[in-house]
């Protein structure tokens, strides 16, 4: 609320006060321009320890803590708000709103017995103090709301605050209250009473269970079926005036946990301010089937059901995940199945016209490599939007970013403002992870300042070409150009990660997967099935296990071959490739973003401590070729990354982040070189006694020394 109220300063401050500007649509559009969500408890894709039990207890825990805030924040104003009638006169609605509170509240007339009842505020402010206590006794309960006379909804509380308001400034006494009063009420219109919008999230494969389960064609598995008569089967179970019974028994497990989590969201009610629980987010998504199917679910729980006039009701936003990179290069067509699917089109339309695409990073960089990840989702945003604003529908994205590069991280108003035109239309949503929480929101200040730069850059992108000095969009042949960089990119990273053999077994010995996998963080197992893959190990212990080793492979690997391959492939040689790559940095924001992210990693890479870590991998077949072709391809990087950038020292055109990181490097050298020590004793074995704690004090030892390096490199991945 701080950062809006001083949004609405600047704004009043540039525009004047106008009519316009102190309306009551401006100032509550400002209050709600900022929102907050989490997926902490509904995340379930690959946790098998997130249910619907968990889900729900988790919803009730959110309201709890804004609950017992509003409490704590209600006490200061009960002891300041000590005028009396008979010095500043209420306003008649304010008295009428009392005697109503005093007919309905025996606890209210309990406590103000005997007390100065000329103090009208101190006792509207007892009021609503009774009314939240009862709120918060039916949460705790488990009753429904208003049964024992607390309030049913936030904005009832934020009108019996706004009485008091009204009545102070009528009487001219509005700066009584200071500051307390107005932010109470802002937190309220922010917040509500369920303080975030609780995402769940689970993947496709589960949701296809679910379904299989119960509903399935006559003539075979659907799965077996092309995918036109797959959309024609699930949208004639949509759009079917019957449901299919759900049995009380007899579904699997996994199918069992996906209805009864559909169930709890159909249970919570819907608040006017739209929080609780509304985006239904599907991992995994590899075309329009998936949405289809949980779209189906929903219709079998009430999440979705019949209309008047042909038409569909919905309480839920259903968000398709497109992760990796066949999925992102695909996504245009898997949409425009689902803009033009008769189901799916009225969801939509039961939605206000209004999707949400969520676009992972970490996954598709795990898949492709850095600098393949960057354009396939420059790509598809920007296909995407356009293709939502031909079909008239209002698009979001939802960028599923974690803290290191390698997952979409580096500075976030620079990453909005390079965003391509068009995709950032008044709306974005991303997600906060790890370590990042805590260095951008640790204190009220840090976490003011972070949030006015995300406004910030948010206003800015969606101006557009309104903005004096805003880039243009980029012409086609720069796109080709980021295309075939990535094509080239991609071919080197997955030559090495997933074509060389040996090179799973060589990542295993040489970085500390194994001791992160048993680490107790991150927010599912740190593998999808019980094999070695890489493809079947999650994009965070992944990226996380190379930030350790300080090689940060995922985060640049591939780059300098791309740049190589372009430059060998341009028809007048390389100085003239160069020159356009130049260019592109200067003129484009998404590409100087792509490239001034990779300039960062790999100051942050030292493949002098790498070497060590490889070192454990010494008798591993093929580990020795496995870094001799990282040292090779970070050379290539290297000079890639000079000569785009022009700067010769990395970091040149960023002296605090420099001298930050060489203030860092001599701990994490130390904690680095500590250890490989500590991992190559486990490994031989040599000064531990088996007889003693000794393998247990090492493993203790180790975990230390990650979360010093993670701390450290500022990056958990």
């Amino acid at each position: 609320p701080e950062t809006t109220a001083r949004l609405l300063t600047a704004l009043r401050d540039v525009y004047g006060v106008s009519e316009v500007t102190t309306s009551a649509a401006v100032e509550h559009a400002a209050h709600r321009s900022i929102r907050v969500g989490s997926w902490m408890g509904g995340d379930r894709d690959g946790n098998p320890f997130v249910t619907a039990a968990v889900t729900e207890e988790a919803r009730r825990q959110y309201r709890a803590a804004i609950l017992d805030h509003y409490r704590e924040a209600l006490e200061p104003l009960i002891d300041r708000l000590t005028i009396s009638d008979r010095r500043h006169p209420t306003t008649a609605a304010l008295e009428k709103s009392i005697k109503r509170d005093l007919r309905e509240l025996p606890e209210l007339r309990e406590r103000v017995e005997g007390r100065n009842t000329s103090e009208r505020y101190r006792l509207k402010l007892n009021a609503i103090g009774v009314r939240l206590e009862q709120t918060i006794a039916e949460e705790r309960s488990r009753r429904p709301s208003g049964e024992l006379g607390g309030y049913a909804e936030a904005k009832d509380m934020q009108a019996d605050l706004e009485l008091i308001r009204a009545s102070l400034e009528e009487s001219g006494a509005g700066r009584v209250a200071g500051r307390a009063l107005t932010r109470l009420i802002d937190e309220l219109d922010v917040f509500g009473f369920d303080f975030v919008a609780l995402d769940v999230r689970q993947n496709q494969s589960k949701h296809r269970i679910a379904r299989a389960e119960l509903i399935c064609p006559v003539d075979g598995p659907l799965d077996a079926l092309p995918v036109d008569e797959q959309q024609a089967f699930l949208e004639g179970i949509v759009l079917a005036k019957d449901t299919v019974g759900i049995p009380e028994a007899g579904l699997s497990e996994d199918a069992q946990e996906v209805i009864d989590t559909l169930r709890l969201v159909a249970t919570i009610p819907v608040p006017p301010e739209g929080r609780a629980i509304r985006d239904l987010v599907i991992s995994n998504t590899e075309n329009a089937v998936p949405v289809l199917e949980l779209l189906a679910l929903c219709r079998q729980v009430g999440l979705v059901r019949p209309a008047s006039r042909g038409r569909l009701a919905s309480d839920v936003n259903i968000v398709p995940l497109f992760e990796s990179i066949d999925s992102l290069q695909s996504a245009l067509s898997s949409m425009d199945r689902l803009y033009h699917s008769p189901a799916y089109r009225k969801q939509l339309e039961a939605r206000g016209m209004r999707q949400q695409i969520m676009l992972g990073y970490s996954d598709s960089m795990k898949d492709g490599g850095y600098l393949s990840a960057c354009a396939a989702l420059e790509i598809a945003q920007r296909e995407l939007a356009a293709q939502a604003h031909e079909e008239g529908v209002s698009l979001e994205f939802f960028h599923g970013r974690g803290g290191t590069i390698a997952r979409g991280g580096g500075p976030t108003h620079r990453a909005i403002l390079a965003q391509p035109t068009g995709t950032v239309d008044g709306r974005i949503k991303l997600t906060e992870q790890g370590e990042v929480i805590a260095s951008k929101y640790g204190t009220e200040e840090a976490a003011r300042h972070h949030l006015e730069l995300l406004v910030a850059a948010t206003l800015e992108a969606s101006l557009g070409d309104a903005m004096v000095g805003k880039a243009k969009a980029p012409p086609a042949k720069w796109r080709d150009t980021l295309s075939n960089l990535a094509a080239g990119s991609r071919n080197a990273y997955r030559a090495l990660v997933y074509e060389t053999d040996g090179f799973v077994d060589a990542f295993y010995a040489m970085t500390p997967i194994e001791q992160i996998s048993a680490l107790n963080l991150g927010s599912r197992p740190a593998k999808r099935t019980s094999t070695r893959e890489i493809g079947n190990l999650r994009a965070i212990p992944w990226t996380f296990s190379w930030n350790q080793t300080r090689i940060l492979l995922p985060s640049w690997f591939g780059a300098g071959s791309g740049v190589q391959a372009f430059c060998d492939a341009h028809p007048q040689g390389r100085t003239k490739a160069l020159d356009q790559l130049r260019t592109m940095y200067r003129r484009w924001p998404y590409f100087r973003t792509v490239f001034d992210n990779l300039e960062q990693v790999l100051a942050k890479t030292d493949l002098h401590i790498g070497a060590r870590y490889a070192q454990l991998a010494k008798d591993v077949p093929g580990a020795p070729e496995v870094f001799h072709r990282i040292e090779e391809e970070f050379e290539r990087t290297l000079r890639a990354v000079r000569d785009v950038t022009g700067e010769s020292r990395l970091l040149a055109r960023d002296p605090v982040l420099r001298e930050a990181l060489d203030l860092r490097t001599p701990y994490l050298d130390t904690l680095s070189y500590l250890q490989v020590e500590l991992l190559e004793r486990k490994l031989t074995g040599r000064g531990i006694d088996a007889s003693t704690d000794d393998l247990a004090r090492v493993e203790r030892a180790i975990h230390l020394t990650i979360n010093g390096i993670a701390a450290g490199l500022r990056n958990t991945g």
